[in-house]
């Protein structure tokens, strides 16, 4: 499985916390609290979802942490339930984004929160219908990436395949903010983690 929750957080520009301090907290910013089990850290992609979903045990979601490219990360198995906590998260100057891939339940919904502020939200591929303080931030990027016209209806051929449509949006979103998270650093690599309640 790799379809996850996905956290990045920037306070003014520099890294929020880096994986070591990430380690050790206790509590997140987004109200999560962090159970540490010495024997869950760190841990890859795969055995982060066996946690999970091991129905013989009572354990929680979990998440696995990171730093990347000037940003931190969370990756969230299970419920996922940190996006409603986004302009909580974003508060005194953070910047964070967060992505949901939705596999079961499309479309993909991409939100980003500063100073406190729900400033722009849409679903990738639904990218017509926008919300927050700032609506229409990344408006330029998606007419110039091609993915809507300037009066924001679609420019894409309705025949296109919906993942060479997406992929126009994420690359947008990952140029527009400097978002650098290889798939072998989420998927493969050994992340400190943790069990959430």
């Amino acid at each position: 499985m790799t379809a996850f929750s996905g956290w990045w957080i920037r306070t003014n520009g520099s890294t929020a916390w880096s994986s070591r301090e990430a380690s050790t907290r206790r509590s997140w910013p987004c109200g999560w609290v962090a159970r540490r089990d010495p024997h869950l850290s760190p841990i890859t992609d795969t055995e982060a979802w066996n946690i999970v979903l091991d129905l013989a045990t009572d354990d929680d979601d979990v998440v696995r942490v990171g730093d990347c490219g000037g940003w931190s990360f969370a990756i969230e198995y299970g419920m996922g339930e940190g996006a409603e906590r986004l302009a909580q998260i974003s508060r005194n100057g953070v910047e964070a984004i967060h992505l949901a891939p939705s596999p079961d339940h499309p479309p993909a919904m991409f939100s980003y929160a500063k100073d406190g502020a729900d400033v722009c939200s849409f679903g990738i591929g639904e990218e017509v219908w926008r919300w927050g303080d700032q609506p229409d931030l990344l408006l330029p990027q998606l007419i110039g990436a091609g993915v809507l016209h300037p009066d924001g209806e679609y420019a894409r051929p309705e025949s296109e395949s919906y993942r060479d449509r997406d992929r126009l949006a994420l690359a947008l979103i990952e140029s527009r903010f400097g978002l650098v998270l290889p798939r072998d650093a989420v998927v493969g690599q050994r992340l400190p983690a943790f069990l959430i309640r």
